[in-house]
């Protein structure tokens, strides 16, 4: 259990946080995402629509996980960059209750997207298929300060525990030169592993709609510092979409989320 003064930085900072990156192994090889992290009465939770089930369920098997707050922008007031270790646990609300009435109104306030499809009773129930939710809470281990990303162009470097390859070690870091191959510069002034899988992780979005969101992952070998891969295609946010590309995209998350509910 945590110490109480711990835990009060804790609740406070998720849910002062706008987004947060979560990280995980899998076959020892480092795996992430950007997320919106919500709060559960005193322990992060994510609320995973259906249309992604695959990563979130897979996310729920592993023996630990870390979640970052490590992005200053859209915050509120309370907010300290973190580093969370937990273990996921998974809960299917597959008829959506338990997300509406314990934690909508948080996503509607940090993820303005979500405000088109479940921002009041008429689009919840024309947009049904959006409130079903994988909830992965996340029953914390362990809190420690972290280095916030300076920038969007800031990454984390993802690598797994020498001692405990299922645990992932996640530190800031960022690429003064896009290569390949990419020399990484920690931003923590922590040493870099000699040897190993790494990857990186990034995302940046539009202010302060959210309306695009893109994140970017590179993975390969890392040696004394330099990671031996491409770089991204792209690293920026894509430019504002058509109507048509609106409509197109609506319904492919439509299509996606009843087709995961589809699958048991």
């Amino acid at each position: 259990m945590l110490e109480q003064p711990v835990q009060d930085v804790l609740v406070r900072s998720v849910r002062a946080a706008a987004t947060a990156e979560v990280c995980w192994t899998e076959d020892a090889a480092p795996a992430g995402r950007p997320v919106v992290p919500l709060l559960d009465v005193d322990h992060p939770v994510l609320a995973v629509p259906y249309a992604e089930a695959g990563w979130a369920r897979s996310l729920a098997t592993r023996p630990r996980v870390v979640l970052t707050l490590s992005d200053p922008r859209l915050t509120a007031s309370g907010w300290a960059p973190l580093a969370v270790t937990a273990v996921p646990r998974l809960v299917e609300d597959r008829g959506g209750e338990v997300f509406v009435e314990t934690l909508l109104d948080q996503e509607l306030r940090k993820h303005p997207p979500s405000r088109a499809l479940a921002d009041s009773p008429l689009l919840r129930r024309e947009h049904w298929w959006y409130l079903p939710r994988l909830l992965v809470h996340l029953d914390v281990l362990d809190v420690q300060p972290f280095t916030a990303r300076a920038a969007p162009d800031d990454a984390l470097l993802v690598t797994a525990d020498p001692g405990a390859v299922h645990v992932p070690r996640v530190r800031p870091a960022r690429v003064p030169h896009w290569g390949p191959p990419l020399q990484v510069e920690p931003l923590d002034g922590e040493s870099l592993p000699d040897s190993g899988t790494a990857m990186l992780l990034g995302h940046d979005f539009t202010e302060p709609d959210l309306e695009r969101w893109s994140s970017w992952t590179v993975v390969g070998p890392l040696r004394d510092g330099v990671l031996d891969a491409e770089p991204p295609a792209e690293r920026t946010v894509p430019g504002m979409p058509a109507l048509r590309e609106r409509v197109r995209r609506h319904k492919r998350l439509r299509r996606a989320c009843e087709q995961g509910l589809r699958l048991p």
